[in-house]
């Protein structure tokens, strides 16, 4: 059987369509095998993640496990203690002046030297924080003024 003398006959300008296409899919196929096998390592990586956070949660629940009050028992919450510019005149300390505001205010005490340092633990029971404060000497005595917000502000 013969074939036609026309069939090997291709122009350039065919031949250089058919290469193209033939790179072109080939590039395509390339592509696609290039995006799968970075999909796969995405895949494998993100388990490996996975798999390393499960270790850390399960190392840090052994470590400090959960502590689940007993069936009747109540948790104890320490009363808190509201704040009063009253409560600062004790054992030798006097109240000057207070002059609030809306977010605290300024206290002005005269005070001992020994009575500073209580002074801030007796504001931090009371959810207050010092913004600023001055002491000078007056008199003999400490004038303690001091800058006052609530703790819940910032």
């Amino acid at each position: 059987m013969r074939l036609p003398d026309g069939w090997r006959a291709v122009s350039r300008l065919n031949a250089l369509r058919l290469t193209g296409l033939m790179a072109l899919l080939a590039g395509c196929g390339l592509c696609f095998y290039m995006m799968k096998q970075v999909n796969l390592t995405f895949e494998k990586g993100n388990e490996a993640r996975q798999r390393q956070h499960a270790q850390y949660v399960a190392g840090w629940q052994r470590l400090m496990p959960l502590r689940v009050l007993p069936e009747g028992a109540e948790s104890v919450v320490p009363p808190v203690v509201a704040f009063s510019p009253a409560a600062f005149q004790q054992a030798g300390a006097k109240l000057v002046s207070w002059q609030p505001s809306d977010k605290g205010g300024e206290l002005v005490l005269d005070t001992p030297w020994l009575q500073v340092v209580s002074t801030f633990s007796l504001l931090a029971e009371r959810d207050m924080q010092v913004a600023a404060f001055a002491l000078t000497g007056e008199n003999g005595t400490l004038r303690f003024t001091m800058r006052l917000v609530h703790d819940d502000e910032p």
